[in-house]
């Protein structure tokens, strides 16, 4: 094995017998499954390495085969070093014993020393939440405290190779927190990681991503590549009821609330009066929303917020936030908006368009001063989707590998040293 790599996996496949018969991908009748097929790669020491791919695909069958918990049908891997697998978190807890006998038990079950075990105890029953209880049957446990102490326990024994399945949904939200740091942590020791995760966001920073599909190996790409191409068939297949308008997506929708105030007529996106097939990130976008209001309101404004492909929301705008002029009352008619986003903003991704709209409500405080508070009226999500590209004013600048998806164009400047 060559001394930079930490893990070698040469044509691995993985067929399972079935009770009953299923049709294939063939349409062929057929009493097997193959979960894996002919899967090869290799992993550098100190490596971060996500898998992804959808329900089925082979992810979490690929991790058993690597923690040696399942025998592949065929081919060959090679693990070099200690290797902890936080798979079935828990596995080797016996119920009856106290949380305190349960982290010795373990930590031995993995090969560890007594010694090397009483060394870390107080960091595992600390960072794990449950000293409190450390000395109960872990039967009485919740199931909350229960993974919480698994986890500690592996994160804080000293592998070289650490396979982890949905670790990131261990625990409450203080405690992912923690999983999450632990995992920086052992990133920065040069801890060789294999990661599966339904939720990219949560393992952006992988170096590099395996991504699988029906058992087969799509790519093994870095960060950027891969993730696009996943997000690109996520949402061509969740876009396939709805329908391309120009060079973005427009959900087709039928107001199920607010008919009594407005008409939402249009949002449109743009980038110049060419409207080219794609957008990029160097030039500025043009939101356009018309509608028709039914009747009078309070200051009533629209309000545009940008969400990345998970719906998580990027930023938002809106006129009264920047404007000092606010209108007290908005009367019935049709109403146009304009929202211009500079160039360099964004970075290449997919996102989505929300529109919420608010009436601003005056609040005396006292005799010299007001308070405007706006108030949520009606909100339509996901109105558009669009792809941005990277455009950078360098041609020869590689910016792919770049995370995040925002690239603002902020300013720099140089200065000499003294």
């Amino acid at each position: 094995m060559k001394e930079n790599l930490a893990i070698i996996v040469k044509k691995i496949s993985k067929t399972f017998r079935l009770r009953n018969e299923h049709l294939d991908e063939k349409g062929q009748k057929s009493n097997e499954y193959v979960a894996l097929d002919d899967i090869s790669f290799e992993v550098q020491k100190g490596t971060t390495v996500g898998i992804i791919g959808p329900n089925g695909s082979g992810k979490s069958t690929l991790l058993k085969i690597l923690a040696g918990i399942t025998k592949p049908s065929s081919g060959m891997i090679q693990l070099k070093g200690r290797v902890a697998s936080i798979l079935d978190i828990g596995a080797g807890f016996h119920p009856e014993l106290s949380g305190v006998e349960n982290i010795l038990l373990n930590g031995q079950i993995h090969g560890f020393s007594k010694k090397e075990i009483q060394s870390k105890i107080d960091d595992i029953i600390e960072f794990s939440g449950v000293r409190s209880y450390i000395h109960e049957p872990v039967k009485n446990y919740s199931n909350g405290m229960y993974l919480r102490l698994a986890f500690s326990i592996i994160a804080h024994l000293d592998f070289d190779i650490y396979l982890m399945d949905e670790v990131l949904t261990v625990g409450d939200a203080q405690f992912i927190f923690k999983v999450k740091e632990r995992i920086q942590d052992l990133k920065r020791k040069e801890k060789t990681l294999i990661i599966v995760s339904h939720n990219l966001t949560e393992i952006q920073d992988a170096d590099y991503f395996i991504s699988l599909n029906a058992g087969k190996l799509i790519s093994f790409d870095n960060r950027l590549n891969t993730l696009f191409r996943y997000s690109e068939n996520a949402f061509l297949k969740q876009n396939e009821q709805k329908y391309f308008e120009k060079n973005c997506i427009r959900t087709v929708f039928e107001l199920q609330e607010g008919k009594e105030i407005l008409d939402l007529l249009r949002l449109s996106l743009s980038q110049t009066a060419d409207d080219q097939a794609i957008f990029t990130s160097n030039r500025s976008f043009e939101f356009n929303l018309s509608y028709s209001l039914k009747k009078e309101m309070d200051g009533f404004y629209p309000v545009l917020r940008v969400n990345n492909f998970e719906g998580n929301a990027l930023f938002f705008s809106a006129d009264f936030l920047t404007n000092p002029h606010i209108e007290s009352t908005s009367t019935p008619g049709i109403y146009q908006w304009k929202c211009v986003i500079p160039e360099h903003i964004f970075n290449s991704n997919y996102f989505k368009v929300d529109i919420m709209f608010v009436t601003l409500e005056q609040k005396q405080l006292n005799d010299y001063q007001f308070s405007i508070i706006p108030k949520k009226v009606l909100k339509y999500d996901n109105l558009l989707t669009f792809k941005v590209l990277m455009n950078p004013v360098n041609p020869n600048l590689n910016v792919q590998d770049f995370p995040g998806y925002l690239n603002l164009g902020l300013k720099w400047e140089k200065r000499n040293s003294i």
